[in-house]
C-alpha cells in the first residue's frame, strides 16, 4: 500500500508532523522506520495523536501511575497480575477493582501517550515516515484512544528534543521583526511553566525583537528562542495576513478536510503510482507487527435492525437507570448476606457486559444511561467489599435509608469535599492545570458551596486572556452566599487590587484582617497602601483611587496561591520611559 505522503526527519522534523496535523485536523496513521528496521506508529484522531505504538513498549501505564502516586506498589503489583492473568488491559482491572476512577485513568493514558510520542523526538534524522491517512492500524492495538493535548505535547517536544539548526533556521527567516502574539493564540493550551509564562507576559506587555527579549534575562537564551520557536511554527504570533489563524485556536479553520490524497506535510513528498524503496521502507505491510490491526478505511455505517437481545438490553439500561432507588445489593444481584467472594464474581461478571469499553456502538443512544448504572455498580462493589463501609451502609439500611439513588447523593457530597480539598493543595503547589480540574469536579458535584465556587473562579484567574470582570461575578456571587468568608473576600480582594480598584481591595482586606489577624498577606496588603498613600501626600500627589473596569493597576497582579507584592515591579522598570 501506497503512503499518503512520505519523506524523513531530517527534511520534515517530527515536531513539524505533528503541527501540520494539528492544523489540517488530519485523521490517519504516521509510520516511522528507522534504519536498523524498527517501526513505530501513531494514530492521529481529528489532528491530535490519540495512539502511538512504539517498536518496544517499554513505557506502561502502572509504572506512570506508581510515579504520580496513584495508585501503591503492592495495588500495581496485585493488579499488573490479575491483568496479565485474564489476558485484560491493566488500566481496565485497576478500574473495575476501584483502585482509580475514570478521570485518573484517562490522565495515565494521555501522560503515558505524551511520553511515547516524545520518545519518537529522539529518533535519527534518517528516519523514514508514511502518512496513511484515514487508515488507523492502531485499532486493535490497546484499549480506546486517549487524544493528548496537541499544543502542549509539540510544546514538550521541542522544548526537549528540537534540533538547534531547525531553531536557527526558523528564526533567521522570522528575522528581528517584533515579536507579536496573535489576539486569538490560545496560549494556555500550551501548558507553559511559570518562567516561560513571564515570557509570554512580556511580550504582550511589550511587543520586541527576539535580541531584546533574549536581553531581558528571563531564562536561558536557548529556552528563549524554543519558546519563539514553537509560537512561530504554530503561528501564534501576528503575520500581518487576513483571516489567518493561530493553530489550535478556537475558530475552526475554513480549510475543508482533506481527502485521502491531498494531506502532504511540507518537505515531503507526494506519492507516486510504482511503490520506491522509501516508500517500502514504511509499508504498512509490516509496519506494526503481528500485533496490529489490518488497516481497512473507515466507510458509512448503514442503516441496521435491532436484534431482540440488542433490545432487551437497551430496556434494561433504561429501567436500571431509572431505578435510582436500588440497593447496593440489588445493583449487583447478591444476597444481603453475601460472602465478599460472591460479591466480587457478581460485579466482575457485570463489568463484563457494562463496562463502558465492552459497549457496543449499536448502543450510542444510551451509552451515557449504561455508563451512569456502571458507575453505581463500581460504587457498590467498592462499598460492598470493605467490611467497615459495608458495616456502615447495612446500618443505614436498617434505618430505612441506603437505597443507592440515597447512598449516591452522600458519596456525591462526599467526593466534592475530597476535590475542593485536592484543588487547593495543588494551587498551593503552584500546579494550577491540575487544580482547575478539581475545582471544576467540586463545583459540579455540589454547586451549592460558596467555598467551591469561589476556589474555581480564583484558579481560573490565573489563565491569560482570563475575564476579570467575570470572574469578580463569580466571587461576589459566592460572597452572597457567605458574607463573612475571609477566604473570599481575600479573593476578591486581589481581584479587585488587579482591575485597579485599589480602594475596594483595601475594604476587603482590612475586614480579612479583622476577621483573621493572622492573614499575613492580607496585613500586607494594607501595609503597603499605607506607605504608597502616606508617600503620595508627601508628594503631594493625588491618592490612589480606582481605575476603570479592566484597567490593571500597575504591580498589581496577585496570582493565585499568593506572591510578593513587588514582583510586578520589574515590568516597571523595564518599559519605563
Amino acid at each position: 500500500m501506497v503512503p499518503t505522503a512520505q519523506g524523513s526527519l531530517e527534511a520534515t522534523p517530527l515536531g513539524h508532523l505533528l503541527v501540520y496535523s494539528l492544523d489540517r485536523s488530519l485523521t490517519g496513521t504516521l509510520v516511522l522506520e528507522e534504519g536498523t528496521g524498527s517501526r513505530h506508529a501513531i494514530y492521529f484522531e481529528a489532528g491530535a495523536p490519540s495512539k502511538a505504538k512504539l517498536h518496544e513498549p517499554s513505557l506502561f501505564l502502572g509504572r506512570i501511575l506508581r510515579e504520580n502516586e496513584g495508585i501503591s506498589e503492592a495495588v500495581y503489583e496485585r493488579t499488573r497480575s490479575v491483568a496479565a492473568l485474564r489476558g485484560v488491559l491493566h488500566g481496565r482491572v485497576l478500574l473495575e477493582e476501584g483502585e482509580l476512577d475514570e478521570h485518573t485513568l484517562r490522565e495515565a493514558l494521555r501522560e503515558q501517550l505524551s511520553r511515547q510520542v516524545l520518545r519518537l523526538f529522539e529518533l535519527p534524522a534518517s528516519t523514514l515516515f508514511g502518512y496513511y491517512d484515514r487508515l488507523n492500524f492502531l485499532e486493535r492495538w490497546g484499549g480506546p484512544g486517549v487524544p493528548a493535548r496537541p499544543l502542549a505535547l509539540i510544546w514538550r517536544g521541542v522544548r526537549e528534543h528540537v534540533n538547534a539548526a531547525h531553531v536557527a533556521d526558523v528564526l533567521g527567516r522570522y528575522g528581528d521583526q517584533p515579536i507579536l502574539l496573535h489576539q486569538d493564540a490560545p496560549i494556555r493550551r500550551f501548558d507553559f511553566e511559570p518562567r516561560e509564562q513571564s515570557i509570554i507576559d512580556v511580550l504582550r506587555a511589550k511587543p520586541q525583537p527576539l535580541h531584546e527579549l533574549l536581553g531581558r534575562g528571563l531564562a536561558a537564551e536557548a529556552h528563549v528562542r524554543r519558546l519563539i520557536y514553537v509560537l512561530i511554527i504554530t503561528r501564534q504570533l501576528e503575520t500581518g495576513i487576513p483571516g489567518m489563524q493561530p493553530i489550535g485556536a478556537e475558530a475552526a479553520s475554513s480549510t475543508p478536510p482533506p481527502t485521502a490524497a491531498s494531506p502532504r506535510p511540507p518537505g515531503s513528498a507526494p506519492a507516486a503510482r510504482a511503490v520506491s524503496p522509501a516508500a517500502r521502507a514504511v509499508s504498512p505491510a509490516a509496519a506494526l507487527s503481528e500485533q496490529a490491526a489490518t488497516p481497512s478505511a473507515s466507510s458509512g455505517s448503514s442503516p441496521h435492525i435491532e436484534s431482540p437481545e440488542l433490545m432487551a438490553f437497551k430496556t434494561e439500561i433504561r429501567e436500571r437507570a431509572a431505578n435510582g432507588s436500588a440497593s447496593y445489593y440489588d445493583l449487583l444481584g447478591v444476597a444481603p448476606d453475601a460472602m465478599p467472594s460472591v460479591i466480587q464474581a457478581s460485579f466482575f461478571q457485570l463489568a463484563k457486559k457494562w463496562h463502558p469499553d465492552r459497549l457496543s456502538p449499536n448502543l450510542v443512544d444510551v451509552r451515557d444511561l449504561a455508563t451512569k448504572v456502571f458507575a453505581r455498580m463500581s460504587e457498590a462493589h467498592q462499598i460492598l467489599s470493605d467490611p467497615t463501609r459495608r458495616n456502615e451502609y447495612d446500618e443505614l439500611r436498617k434505618g430505612g435509608g441506603g437505597g443507592a439513588g440515597e447512598q449516591e447523593e452522600v458519596q456525591r457530597v462526599v467526593r466534592a469535599a475530597t476535590a475542593f480539598q485536592k484543588a487547593e493543595v495543588l494551587m498551593r503547589r503552584n500546579n494550577n492545570r491540575a487544580a482547575l480540574d478539581e475545582a471544576r469536579r467540586a463545583v459540579e458535584l455540589d454547586p451549592t458551596q460558596a467555598d467551591y465556587i469561589a476556589l474555581l473562579a480564583w484558579v481560573e484567574s490565573s489563565h491569560l486572556n482570563a475575564n476579570l470582570e467575570d470572574i469578580l461575578a463569580r466571587i461576589e456571587k459566592a460572597l452572597r452566599l457567605e458574607p463573612n468568608n475571609t477566604r473570599i473576600r481575600w479573593y476578591r480582594g486581589s481581584l479587585l487590587k488587579r482591575l485597579g480598584k485599589t480602594g475596594k481591595a483595601v475594604g476587603d482586606f482590612r475586614f480579612v484582617v479583622e476577621n483573621d489577624p493572622r492573614h499575613v498577606d492580607a496585613q500586607r496588603e494594607i501595609r503597603l497602601y499605607d506607605m504608597r498613600k502616606a508617600e503620595l501626600k508627601r508628594t503631594g500627589q493625588r491618592s490612589p483611587s480606582d481605575r476603570p473596569s479592566g484597567q490593571p493597576a500597575p504591580n498589581s497582579s496577585i496570582p493565585p496561591g499568593g506572591s510578593k507584592p513587588n514582583e510586578g515591579g520589574r515590568f516597571g522598570k523595564w518599559f519605563k520611559r
